[in-house]
């Protein structure tokens, strides 16, 4: 099924990056989220899509996603795309919109 004009389906595009950290993630998402609800607190979720370059990949799983100062501080050497809206981890809720920041998506 296509999700919007020229795009291919998220099923022929996505390939799981450890799939225990997937199920542990949503493991832990859904009792926060069930911990939230009952102490009354927002709990609404949104989904982020964030694209880097695939050599990025080995250390995003180490240490996570950090921004550019978190980088520096540590001496974690990573391409920079730029800053227009400060520094920070950028992401997006449209899977297809920032694909020219690297071939691989993380969710």
């Amino acid at each position: 099924r296509e999700l919007s004009a020229g795009n291919p389906t998220i099923d022929s595009l996505s390939s799981a990056v450890a799939r225990d950290d997937m199920v542990f993630m949503a493991i832990k998402m859904l009792h926060l989220h069930e911990s939230f609800c009952s102490d009354l607190k927002p709990s609404h979720v949104d989904i982020g899509y964030h694209y880097t370059r695939p050599e990025n990949m080995d250390r995003i799983r180490t240490d996570g996603l950090m921004t550019h100062a978190e980088r520096t501080a540590q001496s974690v050497g990573a391409l920079h795309n730029g800053s227009v809206f400060g520094d920070g981890v950028y992401t997006g809720n449209n899977p297809f919109a920032f694909k020219s920041f690297g071939e691989a998506g993380l969710v």
